[in-house]
């Protein structure tokens, strides 16, 4: 006879170390070219208390989403984690807030992710060097 050491896991935890672990694998990591990183105060304008998009904003927002075809798309207002990597060419890049406005609003509009307010730990880092700019994205459930 065998003796047991421990206690058996029930059945409902165990269905949710399950789900942790399937968590942990979904996650989507992309790699977006893009002629310039852009900041959003480049890409709009404001009159009054009004902001509208330049159509430099649209031609980035093309140039990205055109890349993200085939990212699945989040459709559930589930807590995500989002890793951004800006790998530049040159140092002339704007403050790293500035330039992740615009990828969020893109994720969203694309329907990568159903709200930025899903958003629970957000990572932003940017290095140079590179031969071109890309935008390294990653986007996990949490």
């Amino acid at each position: 006879m065998k003796k047991t050491i421990g206690y058996p896991i029930p059945k409902k935890l165990n269905n949710s170390i399950t789900n942790q672990k399937q968590k942990e694998n979904k996650r989507e990591t992309v790699e977006v070219k893009v002629g310039k990183i852009r900041s959003y105060q480049t890409l709009v304008y404001k009159n009054g208390k009004y902001t509208y998009r330049t159509k430099a904003y649209t031609d980035y927002q093309k140039e990205i989403r055109s890349q993200l075809i085939g990212v699945p798309k989040i459709t559930d207002l589930i807590d995500l984690k989002v890793s951004i990597i800006f790998k530049c060419k040159n140092k002339v890049v704007g403050d790293i807030d500035n330039i992740t406005k615009p990828i969020l609003d893109i994720l969203q509009l694309n329907g990568n992710i159903k709200n930025d307010k899903q958003i629970v730990e957000l990572n932003l880092k940017k290095e140079f060097g590179y031969s071109e700019n890309v935008i390294e994205i990653e986007i996990k459930e949490v």
